[in-house]
């Protein structure tokens, strides 16, 4: 399975994040309008130039540099990405594996120095990255198709 397929399921099923709310894909921005309710083309404003911002993924386009097409673009939030290493903390961590607890299962963990690898829940996963594989075991242990 992807990595980005994995950080959704974790995002959604661990995290309680919303799909096209949190994170997803729009077919256009969501651009902060005026007064007037016309969108906002000086809601960026540095050093001569101007544009939109969205209100949705923050983005600022200069409407002098990228020109109109920028109003044809698609907007998209992805979910964090829990699989790179050092995004999630020590204390994430704890709490992913706290609430899972709260949900009535037993957790043990355990990492091997030659192949990286965790025990969870009697699920055993291995992965290159062991980011991947806690993720992985998450997953499987909250009965999750992956």
């Amino acid at each position: 399975m992807e990595d980005k397929k994995i950080n959704e399921l974790i995002a959604i099923h661990v995290m309680g994040l919303k799909p096209q709310v949190d994170f997803g894909k729009w077919k256009e921005h969501d651009w902060a309008l005026d007064e007037k309710g016309h969108i906002d083309e000086f809601a960026l404003d540095i050093e001569g130039h101007n544009g939109p911002k969205c209100k949705r993924c923050y983005v600022s386009r200069c409407i002098h540099c990228d020109g109109e097409e920028i109003f044809k673009e698609s907007c998209e939030i992805l979910p964090p990405d829990y699989i790179s290493d050092g995004y999630l903390t020590s204390l994430e961590m704890t709490r992913v594996f706290n609430k899972i607890m709260k949900e009535g299962n037993k957790v043990s963990l355990t990492f091997f120095n030659d192949v990286y690898g965790c025990w969870f829940n009697d699920i055993y996963v291995t992965d290159k990255n062991p980011r991947r594989a806690i993720c992985i075991a998450i997953l499987k242990a909250k009965n999750i198709e992956i």
